[in-house]
């Protein structure tokens, strides 16, 4: 009998979604280390979400896409302007409001983390063969429309 399978052949998959859970998450903690894990959280968050809209954002709309405080926005956008890498400037249409655009700096920044992360992910897919990393992809895809399809429905209620 298959483990996964109960007594009436009903799947028990508690406990593949808890290793799934944990093995994805240690990918993106061990597989990035800290310093490309920051690349795509926090500061390197704003940095790249910036990067791929091609123009400014209001922190309120950054807060909403990072999901998190207006208050530890306000904390990475001072961080990344001491840095040079962003800069604020009252919106042109209505002064009272601040958009956030990258500097060149900034850019580079954000194509350099990339290149890295890339570099790193491009050694792993050698560790594991092309084959499997291409089944790996397959699967990942599937489960995120499936997570998709859910969400959809979610809304549906």
């Amino acid at each position: 009998m298959n483990p996964l399978q109960k007594g009436g052949g009903v799947m028990d998959t508690s406990h593949l979604a808890d290793e799934i859970l944990m093995k994805t998450g240690a990918l993106l903690r061990l597989g990035l280390k800290k310093k490309t894990n920051s690349f795509v959280h926090g500061e390197g968050f704003i940095l790249n979400y910036l990067y791929d809209k091609g123009a400014g954002a209001l922190p309120s709309e950054l807060s909403a896409a990072m999901q998190s405080s207006s208050a530890r926005v306000a904390m990475a956008l001072k961080n990344l302007e001491s840095k040079g890498l962003i800069e604020r400037r009252p919106d042109q249409k209505d002064r009272r409001r601040v958009i956030v655009t990258l500097t060149p700096l900034g850019k580079e920044d954000v194509v350099t983390g990339r290149a890295r992360v890339n570099r790193r992910m491009q050694r792993v897919v050698e560790a594991v063969g092309e084959e499997k990393a291409r089944e790996f992809l397959s699967i990942l895809r599937e489960m995120l429309d499936a997570i998709a399809q859910m969400e959809a429905e979610q809304d549906e209620i």
